[in-house]
Parts: structure tokens; sequence; C-alpha cells
């Protein structure tokens, strides 16, 4: 059985345009240029690229300005894929595990994909395999999370820099803010990175993906928004493991705890000051109805049923911040965390004294997000 040929890169960084139009790398699966294009790569990151038979043609493409450091590229010739039998059930990374041994509870796909395929995954989402230490305090105070202890976290680049938050829902999609994304819809303007912690410096955890679409909800509005939610679906399945690990969703209109629940936000946004910037936080807060949310003293009507609030009324310091757009707003139930809220918008100033920060409510948009994953 002839080989294929797999390429791997351990560093790249070629200019960047949306199309790959100034400096790329493309890969045929074949012995020249004639033969069908695996991957146009450019930016700061790269996927592996593997090729379906024994032969690969890469093409280096360089214009007259702007230098980055290149790439360096291993090839290695490997077996083909295994075709599993009709016994076996067909990892999403290729692996091949007894029928019998899915949908047990336990892993054993090395990326998780035989549990999260169940019909009972609503019982495997939503529990961290590393617990988060709680009581969780102000995000604005710099308290810092416990590494790994929220693995749907999502940190999303654009154009090779840190743009939202947002939140494991699948192995292949990610939920994010619409405001995030609407103005650069295209999607090789993003990267996935999930199983990170530090800010600005990278974490061993880290699996790094490409996105290949951007859908935004059709009823979005930025001024004044409303219906803020956004579905990345990622180029290849995320490996599922401790540190990388989807987030159960609200199941639907009306399935939101009671005012006066305190639920969890994490992210990245600036502490003010007070510290810890540089490392993921999470802060606690207890809901807040949409009709004290939406009070003329406070939102003057802003808040629709699409939208979700959590906050303190007599004092600052709790809330989310700038940089913490499309991340997540958490509830404990069950024994398990349940994404009730995707950040939205709030008070200009950070944790503002008597303004609650507002969410995407995901339980009002349930339906939209199962039909656009089904869909697509």
């Amino acid at each position: 059985m002839s080989d294929v040929v797999a390429i791997r890169f351990t560093a790249f960084h070629l200019e960047y345009n949306s199309n790959c139009g100034y400096d790329s790398l493309v890969v045929h699966d074949g012995p020249d240029a004639t033969a069908p294009v695996l991957a146009t790569l450019c930016g700061s990151s790269a996927r592996t690229v593997t090729t379906t038979g024994n032969s690969a043609f890469l093409v280096f493409t360089s214009d007259g300005s702007v230098t980055r450091s290149g790439f360096v590229a291993n090839f290695t010739a490997e077996d083909p894929p295994r075709t599993c039998t009709p016994e076996e059930f067909t990892c999403w990374n290729g692996d091949c595990v007894d029928l019998t041994l899915t949908c047990d509870g336990t892993r054993h796909c090395s990326d998780g994909s035989d549990e999260i395929i169940c019909s009972n995954v609503g019982s495997k989402c939503g529990v961290p395999a590393i617990q988060p230490t709680l009581p969780v305090a102000r995000i604005v105070g710099g308290y810092a999370a416990l590494p790994g202890s929220w693995p749907w976290q999502v940190y999303l680049l654009r154009f090779g820099s840190f743009r939202c938050g947002g939140n494991l829902i699948h192995p292949l999609w990610v939920l994010t803010a619409a405001h995030c994304v609407d103005t650069s819809p295209s999607p090789s303007n993003y990267i996935v990175i999930l199983g990170k912690y530090r800010k600005y410096s990278t974490d061993s955890t880290e699996q790094r993906l490409q996105v290949s679409k951007v859908i935004v909800h059709s009823g979005y509005s930025r001024n004044p928004t409303n219906k803020d939610l956004a579905l990345l679906k990622l180029a290849q399945p995320a490996t599922l493991n401790q540190y990388v690990w989807p987030v159960c969703l609200a199941s639907g209109p009306g399935a939101d705890p009671p005012a006066g629940t305190h639920c969890v936000s994490t992210g990245w946004g600036s502490t003010k000051g007070t510290g810890n910037d540089f490392v993921l936080k999470q802060a606690s807060f207890p809901l807040v109805s949409n009709e004290r949310c939406d009070d003329s003293s406070i939102y003057a009507g802003q808040v629709t049923e699409f939208m979700i609030c959590a906050g303190y009324y007599d004092a600052g310091g709790h809330g989310t911040c700038s940089g913490d757009s499309g991340g997540p707003l958490v509830c404990s139930t069950g024994g398990k965390w349940t994404l009730h809220g995707v950040t939205s918008w709030g008070a200009t100033d950070c944790a503002s004294p008597g303004h609650p920060g507002v969410y995407a409510r995901v339980s009002a948009m349930r339906g939209w997000i199962d039909q656009t994953m089904d869909d697509n």
C-alpha cells in the first residue's frame, strides 16, 4: 500500500491577507502544480496537511514587501489512514474503536468523539476534568482562574491579534458574539485557540485551529444591538482532553435560572491595573431580571428578550471588561456548567456600579444554533 505524505509545520509566519494574495504556500496533492490544491497557507499558523497519495508539490510565493520569518516544515511518509470496519466507530482523528465501546462514559478515541456524538452528550458536556476554584471573584479585581478549569473558553484571533473570547460547544463549533466577527466575516481572518491560559504566552496545552465558516445570526443588529450571536465552524475537530472540552447549552426558551442565581463569566479582559491581566480570569455575579436591567435609569429600553443580564447594583468591581466580548456566562446546575449568556455589551466603564453586563441569551436562540449546525 502506498504511503501518504504528512507535512507538519514547526514554525510558520507569512504575510497575511484574506485570500493569501501577497505571500503564500500552496500545497498540491500530487507531483506537480497541475494536481489539486490541498491547502493555501499564509498568516501566523498553519495546520498539518496530508496528501492522498505518495507525492506532494509545494509552491511558495512572496511579493516584494513586508518580510515575515517564513516557515519550517517536516515531511514524513506515513501509512494511509486506516478504514474502519462496519463493526468499528471512526473517531474524528481517524482512529478506529470497537462500536460497543462508544457512549459508555469513557473516552476511547483520543479526541473524545466516541462520547461527544452520543445522544446523551448533555450528561458529559460542561464537566471540567479540572474543577474550578470556587467561590470566584471579580474580573476587575484580578483574580486568576485555575488553569484548565474552564476548558470551553476560546481565545479568538483576528488578523493574528486577540479579538474576542468564545465558547466551544462541539468539537467542530464555537459560539461567540456576532459583533466580534460581523465586520470581517471571511473565515481565513480567524484562528481559534483552545486550551489557552496565558494571554501573551504560548501554553503547552494549546490547540490552534483554522475556521472554515463564519455564520452570523440572520437577525443580528449592531445598532441597536440584538441577537448578538455567531457560530464559527472549525476546519478540523478539536481534540478533546482535560484542557479542551465543550460547554452545555441552555436547552431553550425559559430554561434560564431565576434572577439572583450566581453565575460565572471568564475572560482575559483588562483588570484596570489591579493585576493578573495576562491570565484567564473568572468573576461571579447574580443574574438580573430583564425588567430591572431594562429600567430607564440603567439601560433605558435597550434590553430585549434575546438578552440576559448579570451584575451588581450596589458596588462596581465585579463586571466583565473590554476583551471579554464573546466569552461565556455559565451557571452550574446538576453538577455541570451550562452556557446561558455570551458577553455582548454593557456599561463602557468596567464594572460600573448599578450597570450589569448584558449577554446574548443562549436559551432564546438555541433553535437557531441547532439548526445552523445541522445545516452546515
